[in-house]
């Protein structure tokens, strides 16, 4: 859930000061859309609003990536095979010795990291991320960027956030 109008969203609030822009429809339809940099949207009676304002709130505010790879969405093939994404919370994992979160990764760890119940709490490089179950990893088995099921967000996605925080406060 995205807007067609970013030129009028632009001009209602260019007439007043802001830091964040965040567009709530309404709606019991499940949805919603972020744009770093730019705003973020969601959906407001919802049994999910609570999740996809977090969840968006991250793409918008961090840059952060969605983590999931088994929903249908409306593109393929977003990251080019043979490229790192610019997202701080995922990799293509092209040199394992040195993954974008590699600091919070415990010694011992294996990256790429299995995904079952004895990492089920680590950081590490779990493969399926940015729509693709196969080529892209994320840091952690679940996050908000991830699925439904948890709330907060890995410390690779809460670092992420905090660095933004850090960039405008000091």
């Amino acid at each position: 859930m995205l807007t067609f109008s970013n030129k009028v969203i632009r001009d209602v609030v260019g007439n007043a000061p802001c830091d964040a822009v965040i567009l709530i429809a309404n709606t019991k339809r499940y949805g919603g859309g972020g744009i770093f940099n730019l705003y973020s949207a969601g959906c407001s009676n919802n049994e999910f609003d609570a999740y996809v304002f977090t969840h968006e709130f991250g793409h918008s505010f961090a840059g952060l990536g969605d983590e999931y790879y088994s929903s249908q969405v409306a593109y393929n093939d977003l990251y080019p095979k043979g490229m790192e994404p610019w997202e701080p919370n995922i990799t293509a994992l092209l040199d394992t010795a040195k993954v974008k979160w590699g600091d919070l990764i415990l010694e011992g760890t294996p990256v790429p990291t299995p995904d079952d119940s004895a990492h089920g709490v680590v950081v590490g490089a779990f493969e399926g991320a940015g729509y693709s179950a196969k080529g892209l990893y994320r840091p952690c088995r679940d996050c908000i960027m991830f699925s439904k099921k948890v709330g907060p967000f890995c410390p690779v996605c809460r670092r992420a956030i905090e660095r933004m925080i850090d960039y405008y406060t000091k």
